[in-house]
């Protein structure tokens, strides 16, 4: 599904084609001046118990991430799972955010869309964290994300506990990377 995006609005695209747009409010303790608002199937089981993964991506840095990326490592490994183009590139942010959704969905309950990945239990979300550090700690996403002066994080995650009115996403805590590197989620 294409999505226009106004600046400085970013929408999450649920599994069952509803958009949510970004209020930009500093309200309920969050740490970010993003308030996500998203409406999850109505048949998904979301509880504190089985919380679900969202990622608010940021097309621009996806994109910026994307620039030459056939150049932009010599000598690092890309990750497997990510396939690139018979020129060594991703055509378009959403194919990465796809390919990187389908990622972490292998280690927690599903994948819907290119944003939201569960429900999860308790360990699947801790495994999906330890995997978005991974993936952001590796010295190939580092070594692109610096060729490609990447300025901002790809996304936001955030974890959803409840569903309709308790289904209002709270930002994980992402810790930064140590040593230098560039922070790819927040």
């Amino acid at each position: 599904m294409d999505v226009t995006r106004e600046p400085g609005i970013a929408d999450v695209i649920a599994a069952d084609g509803n958009i949510s747009e970004v209020q930009k409010s500093a309200r309920n303790g969050c740490h970010s001046s993003e308030i996500l608002t998203v409406q999850l199937p109505a048949d998904m089981k979301v509880d504190e118990d089985d919380p679900v993964v969202v990622i608010n991506w940021r097309p621009t840095q996806v994109m910026s991430f994307l620039q030459n990326l056939q150049n932009a490592a010599p000598g690092h490994n890309r990750p497997g799972w990510l396939q690139v183009n018979q020129h060594g590139g991703i055509d378009n942010p959403e194919d990465f955010q796809r390919m990187m959704a389908m990622r972490l969905a292998e280690f927690g309950g599903g994948c819907h869309g290119d944003s939201i990945i569960g429900p999860n239990t308790q360990a699947q979300f801790c495994n999906i964290i330890g995997e978005i550090f991974i993936f952001q700690q590796s010295s190939w996403a580092q070594a692109v994300a610096a060729a490609n002066h990447v300025q901002a994080p790809l996304g936001k995650v955030y974890f959803v506990t409840g569903n309709g009115d308790k289904s209002r996403p709270v930002p994980a805590e992402l810790h930064a990377p140590g040593n230098g590197s560039l922070q790819l989620f927040d």
